[in-house]
Order: C-alpha cells, then sequence, then structure tokens
C-alpha cells in the first residue's frame, strides 16, 4: 500500500517535471499602463486598505479620473469604529500639473459631498 502511494507521487511529479510551458510573446505595440495600488494595513487593533487609482482616458487626453477608496475597521467591528471614504473625481488637465476637477465623495459617519476644485 505505501508503495502505490510512492509510486503515484513520482508518476505525477515526473509529469510536472517533464511539461515545458511558455509565456506568449509580449505584445509590443501596446503601452503597459501602471498597476492599481492597493494597500493593506494591518495593526493590532484594526486594519485598514486603500486603493488609489488615476488613469487618463486615452494616451494623448487631458480628460481622466481620479479615484480613491479607503476603508478602516478594528476586529471587534465596532461600529463608531468603522470608517469608509469613497472619492470619485474627473479631471481636466490645463496645463502640464494643472488640473480641475470635480466629482463627489461619500464618507460612511457625514455621507455625501460634492467636491470641485484645482
Amino acid at each position: 500500500m505505501k508503495y502505490k502511494y510512492i509510486r503515484t507521487a513520482l508518476i505525477v511529479a515526473s509529469i510536472l517535471v517533464s511539461v515545458t510551458v511558455s509565456a506568449q510573446a509580449p505584445d509590443a505595440s501596446g503601452r503597459q499602463s501602471a498597476p492599481i495600488p492597493l494597500e493593506v494595513f494591518f495593526g493590532g487593533e484594526s486594519w485598514s486598505s486603500q486603493l488609489v487609482l488615476d488613469r487618463k482616458f486615452g494616451p494623448n487626453s487631458k480628460l481622466g479620473y481620479f479615484g480613491l477608496t479607503y476603508i478602516n475597521a478594528n476586529y471587534d467591528n465596532d461600529e463608531y469604529l468603522r470608517e469608509s471614504v469613497n472619492l470619485s473625481l474627473l479631471k481636466y488637465d490645463v496645463i502640464k500639473n494643472v488640473s480641475v476637477l470635480a466629482g463627489a465623495l461619500y464618507n460612511s459617519h457625514w455621507g455625501f459631498r460634492p467636491y470641485a476644485g484645482a
């Protein structure tokens, strides 16, 4: 019985080792975009996470989107310590490094608020 398991393990191992895997060739025509950062932090009494998205709608477009999501909660799940912030803004580049933007923010404690800025 013991030899049966050893033989099965050897067969599976030899199949896994003998199979070659090759990746697809990278597409040189497409521009690679930056990854979307998601951060998760674990502390002694709580955890939090944050996701930030800042993208333009096209390679030469002046119009873009900025979004931020933040979540914080303690491990006991106390309601007064839970918080969620969601920010969603459309932005337009006026000149280099200067944009005007408009959108909305939702906070779990004080609700919905419209935003505009430069």
